[in-house]
Order: C-alpha cells, then sequence, then structure tokens
C-alpha cells in the first residue's frame, strides 16, 4: 500500500491550449519520476477535480497528500476555497491528511527564473 503523493493543482480552463502545458509537464514528471506518487488535478472549468483525484488517490491507499499550486500567488481560490474543499474531503476519509504548499510561484526558485528571463530579454534590446 502507498501512503504519500503529491498532486500539482492548476486553475484550469475551458480553453484546451491553456491546458497542454500542464499536461505535457505531468507527463514528463511521470516518466521520469513515476506515475504513482504523482497527480494533476483543476480547480475549475475541466477535469479531473481537485475531489476527484484525492479520492481516487485516497481509494488507492495514499494517506498523506501534499499538494502544490502551480499558481503564482496565493488569490482568493489558496486563501478561502482550497481550505474549505480540504477540510470537507479530510472529514468523509479516515487517516486522510492533506497538506497544502505555498503557491510554485513564491518558491525562490521560480523568482530567479523569472528574473534569468526577464534579463535575457531585456539584454536583447538594441540601445540607439
Amino acid at each position: 500500500m502507498l501512503y504519500s503523493k503529491l498532486i500539482l493543482l492548476a486553475h484550469g480552463s475551458r480553453d484546451p491550449r491553456w491546458r497542454m502545458p500542464f499536461e505535457v509537464l505531468i507527463t514528463q514528471l511521470k516518466e521520469s519520476i513515476g506515475q504513482e506518487r504523482l497527480d494533476l488535478a483543476y480547480m475549475e472549468f475541466c477535469a479531473p477535480s481537485l475531489r476527484d483525484v484525492i479520492s481516487s488517490s485516497y481509494k488507492d491507499g495514499f494517506r498523506f497528500i501534499k499538494i502544490l499550486p502551480l499558481f503564482m500567488a496565493g488569490g482568493a481560490h489558496l486563501h478561502d476555497d482550497v481550505p474549505i474543499i480540504l477540510k470537507e474531503i479530510e472529514s468523509e476519509y479516515d487517516s486522510l491528511e492533506i497538506k497544502i504548499l505555498a503557491p510554485i510561484g513564491e518558491s525562490p526558485k521560480i523568482v530567479n527564473a523569472i528574473k534569468e528571463i526577464t534579463v535575457a530579454e531585456i539584454s536583447e534590446f538594441s540601445i540607439n
């Protein structure tokens, strides 16, 4: 039986073009680190939902779940909506522990990557 899982949480969109980078990312991650302990869920507009992924994970034997929001910053979803959803879900399942991590956009690694990309783009400008 498996015990811990990481779920990447994206916002969601009705536009399949928006979802494509997340689908590519999860496919690449699963190929490199394994299918069982990693999944992708969406807040709204597309499937699978966070509730569905957690439910499926629990049925597969996972009892500790971390959620990594693929958001640039915490807003209403992460401060209001997600905690309510998680509290409801935890009350439905015995021995289930869920921890929500800081949004990925707040990671110093992401901030540094944005700085590097910005500097590279600005350095391409010609000054006349």
